[in-house]
């Protein structure tokens, strides 16, 4: 990252709480409820950053995204970068911001409707799609958040710290 970065949660130091600088939900007034996320999901996503829902995808359908990540972590110069947060104590790989990028079946699976009916709702309007096909990083934040998230089996689920990009 160039200069200082102003998304806090991404440093490696805890620091203190601090107030948003920015809203977490972009649709206004009766847009806030044109999609598929009722006002109990809309509150948790806007005081968590993310939702989590279990069984979202067959776990055929995600069981591929395993290897990937084990594949991931045998390349030097990504685990290096800016793009990975390791386990602080392990240096396992955690999370992979911008998979979408990385990843022609990631990049497929941030385009499921289902999902781009969430990403509209929380951004206030349609994802905008790059000409590779991936969605680009403000939609892929909001499919993070809703629960995308790739993990290894038994990696807990912490939510904080990956929802920074």
């Amino acid at each position: 990252m160039h200069g200082a970065d102003p998304y806090p949660t991404r440093r490696r130091e805890v620091g203190p709480a601090f107030p948003r600088l920015e809203p977490v939900i972009h649709s206004r007034n009766q847009n806030r409820w044109d999609g598929p996320l009722d006002e109990f999901s809309l509150s948790r996503y806007e005081r968590d950053g993310f939702l989590w829902f279990e069984g979202f995808f067959a776990s055929e359908r995600i069981l591929p995204f395993f290897q990937e990540l084990t594949e991931l972590e045998r390349n030097p110069e990504l685990m290096a970068s800016d793009q990975i947060i390791k386990d602080p104590e392990s240096g396992e790989l955690r999370s992979v911001f911008a998979m979408h990028e990385l990843s022609e079946g990631f990049s497929a699976l941030t385009r499921d409707p289902r999902i781009l009916g969430m990403v509209r709702q929380l951004l206030g309007g349609m994802p905008i799609f790059t000409s590779r096909g991936s969605t680009t990083s403000m939609a892929s934040t909001a499919t993070a958040s809703t629960g995308t998230l790739i993990s290894k089996p038994g990696t807990p689920r912490t939510g904080c710290r990956v929802c920074g990009r």
